[in-house]
Order: C-alpha cells, then structure tokens, then sequence
C-alpha cells in the first residue's frame, strides 16, 4: 500500500506559492528598460512567467501590487530619459490579459481604470499617477526611489534643462 503525505504535497504547493512571490520581486529589481533609438516597452512575459504573476497576485495582492507597479514606473522614468514625455504602453488598443499581463494585472490591482474600457491613450505614466493617489507605496524603498527619480527628471524637463 501507498500513503500519500498530503501535507507535505501542501508543503510543496505553499513553496510554489512563496516562489511566485518571489520571482515577481526578482523580475521587478532585475527589469532595466533600454532605450534603443525607440521608447522601451513592457518586458516580454513568456508561459512560466504568466502563471507565476497569475500565482503571486492571488497568494499577496499588496506585494504584487509593489512589484508590479514598480516595472510601471521603471518604464515612465526611462521614457522621461529617453523622450521626455510619457508613451503609451499598450500594444493594442485593448488591455490584453495574455499579451500584457503586467499591465492587466497592474489595471485590476489598480483599480485606476476599468479593464475592459478602451481608452485612446495609456500613457506609461499611469504607474506614477496612482502612487500619487496612493502614496502608502512609496513605503518600498525601490519605488521611492524610482519616484524621487521621476520627480527630479520632471522638475528637470519643466526648467526646459532637456
């Protein structure tokens, strides 16, 4: 006879679980947006990574949210460097849950918008809009510092010091 240890089966899906979490962090420290001649863009998202966004929403809402918003605001600031002003960040005109799903997900943690609404512009600066509105997060050290950044790239561009 098998006995299966069902808490150790637990034990493992719990440590999935923390390692979507994880990940999620990982990928929000490690994301560096490069300007090639042409504004940067949300990074590529393959199967795996989906799935671990998916997870890490779903086991920590205000971690994710953190992680998340934080890439939205790496993609501002190096808009802001490169260009000056904010580009849409958006590759269709709808908000795709499988081609973008930083970007929905950042959308229902958010709040900011109806998901299923079509806007005529999301602009990359949508990320530095709700911290505004929300400013508990700059309680993260990574995302203070990418708003105190932003904020000195604006005060910068504002002085016509481009």
């Amino acid at each position: 006879m098998i006995f299966l240890n069902c808490s150790n089966t637990q034990g493992v899906k719990n440590q999935e679980e923390n390692n979507a979490v994880d990940k999620l962090q990982k990928m929000a420290l490690e994301y560096t947006p490069i300007n090639s001649g042409k504004p940067s863009q949300l990074p590529e998202i393959d199967s795996e990574q989906k799935k671990y966004i998916i997870n890490a929403v779903s086991i920590d809402k205000n971690a994710s949210e953190q992680y998340i918003t934080l890439i939205i605001l790496k993609l501002y600031r190096s808009h802001l460097e490169c260009c000056n002003q904010a580009y849409e960040i958006r590759k269709t005109n709808i908000i795709d849950k499988e081609e973008q799903p930083l970007l929905y997900q950042f959308i229902i943690l958010s709040n900011i918008i109806d998901v299923n609404e079509i806007k005529e512009f999301l602009p990359s600066s949508i990320g530095y809009d709700f911290v505004m509105e929300k400013p508990s997060l700059r309680k993260y050290k990574a995302i203070d510092n990418e708003m105190n950044t932003i904020n000195r790239i604006l005060k910068r561009i504002k002085k016509g010091d481009l």
